[in-house]
């Protein structure tokens, strides 16, 4: 029987209850809000051309969020996404008001961690 080594779980500095697992390889990071049974997938953002970005992915809903490095500063975002129609690639940010820009975190770990206890029931 092979052992399976699994990568360890790390726990956010500000916000304690929740923690982060690298998956898929390290193309992936897997969210959780401990005590709670959902999780979401936290994806680098290829198609970003000059910000360091990444996409919050949710089973079942898709990209909810994403979250950017923007002249030093880390921002959150959650709105309305949807898929692209005309170029094939796999997601838009649908330019609407329903879009919530939160900004001021240090680091891309505060951002996702708030962004944690905001969809994680």
């Amino acid at each position: 029987m092979n052992a399976t080594t699994t990568a360890p779980i790390t726990f956010s500095a500000a916000i304690p209850a929740v923690s982060f697992q690298t998956v898929a390889g390290g193309r992936a990071v897997r969210v959780r809000r401990e005590g709670k049974g959902d999780t979401f997938l936290l994806v680098r953002d290829d198609r970003a051309r000059s910000y360091d970005v990444y996409l919050l992915v949710m089973q079942g809903q898709g990209v909810v969020g994403r979250v950017a490095c923007v002249d030093g500063e880390w921002i959150w975002e959650h709105g309305v996404f949807r898929n692209w129609e005309a170029t094939g690639t796999p997601f838009q940010v649908f330019p609407s008001s329903t879009v919530e820009t939160r900004w001021g975190f240090a680091n891309r770990e505060d951002a996702v961690a708030e962004a944690a206890l905001y969809w994680l029931s």
